[in-house]
């Protein structure tokens, strides 16, 4: 025990490092699937992607902290400027936070993540959609948490918690792909009705 107290603080700095190298996975899996929706090829190296997905599993997880930290006094803020006739209204102003907090964070990844450019305008439908739908699905998964550890746990004991873990790692990289999909077609939907605009322009003017 002494051992393991000397050494507390190389070990804790280590078991950061991994952390942050495993977050930092997700975003990099990430990028790579956006970039292939969009048919980019890659133009980061090994390292600036890796580091570019280790910046945002950094920034990304300080600002969610920001955020939940912050709850509590926006939600009193917000239910300050409710008239006392829609009081009964008052409790849904932290899902109405989170569903903001949803949709923001969507739309950053959607924004930075791939090696396109856009406007936020593009990536507008994807992130509403994606973070509603993140949010359904948060609340329809802890009914089935509710439902499944119960009867899981009898079978699997504490391995079902694994079990659901990645259940909810699947659920919500769908949602994100949905929307990322959504993004991609409301895009190629506007460059095609612009292209069209454009054909018939041109069709009307005098040569």
């Amino acid at each position: 025990i002494s051992g393991i107290i000397r050494n507390r603080a190389p070990v804790t700095g280590i078991a950061l490092g991994i952390l942050l190298w495993s977050g930092s996975n997700i975003f990099n899996q990430l990028t790579r699937a956006l970039d292939g929706m969009w048919g980019v090829p890659r133009k980061r190296s090994f390292l600036r992607r890796r580091g570019f997905a280790m910046l945002m599993a950094l920034s990304l997880s300080f600002v969610l902290l920001i955020v939940f930290i912050a709850e509590g006094t926006i939600g009193a803020i917000v239910n300050s400027f409710i008239p006392d006739d829609l009081q009964q209204y008052r409790p849904y102003t932290v899902q109405l936070w989170a569903g903001f907090v949803s949709i923001g964070l969507f739309g950053v990844m959607y924004y930075l993540l791939p090696h396109v450019p856009f406007t936020w305008r593009q990536i507008a439908p994807g992130a509403v959609l994606g973070g509603l739908a993140w949010e359904l699905g948060k609340r329809g998964f802890l009914i089935f948490i509710n439902l499944y550890l119960t009867r899981s746990n009898l079978v699997y004991g504490s391995v079902s918690i694994i079990i659901i873990f990645l259940i909810w790692v699947y659920v919500t990289t769908m949602i994100f792909m949905f929307g990322a999909y959504l993004n991609y077609e409301y895009t190629k939907q506007k460059e095609s009705e612009q292209a069209d605009n454009f054909t018939e322009i041109g069709a009307e003017q005098p040569f």
